[in-house]
């Protein structure tokens, strides 16, 4: 995406608003011995060497540092799938997590 295009969408009051991506996910998704580099003794801290954290990351220098994506994550080691869909079904998501357009399910096998 050209760096023009994304600053007249920022600027226009009119354009679409930022995308809600939610990552919900288990101790791996929330970074759980992600710390670790066997390369080097330094590494991220857990929450920004976990995978969410990097995405986002990822996706600000994609868009050139604008805000087009509001990544939010809600992780809880030791749970589930089964676990989510009860937080989904019951609406437990915090106060501050607007209603995702894409969820990604990120749990592993426990």
């Amino acid at each position: 995406i050209p760096m023009d295009a994304i600053k007249e969408m920022n600027e226009d009051p009119k354009a679409p608003r930022k995308l809600n991506l939610l990552i919900m996910g288990g101790s791996v998704t929330m970074g759980v011995v992600g710390h670790i580099n066997p390369v080097t003794d330094k590494g991220p801290n857990r929450r920004d060497g976990a995978w969410p954290a990097r995405i986002d990351h990822f996706l600000r220098n994609l868009f050139h540092g604008m805000e087009l994506i509001n990544l939010q994550s809600m992780t809880l080691g030791g749970t589930n799938t089964e676990s989510a869909i009860t937080m989904w079904d019951y609406s437990l998501l915090a106060g501050d997590i607007p209603y995702p357009d894409i969820l990604i399910n990120a749990y592993a096998t426990n």
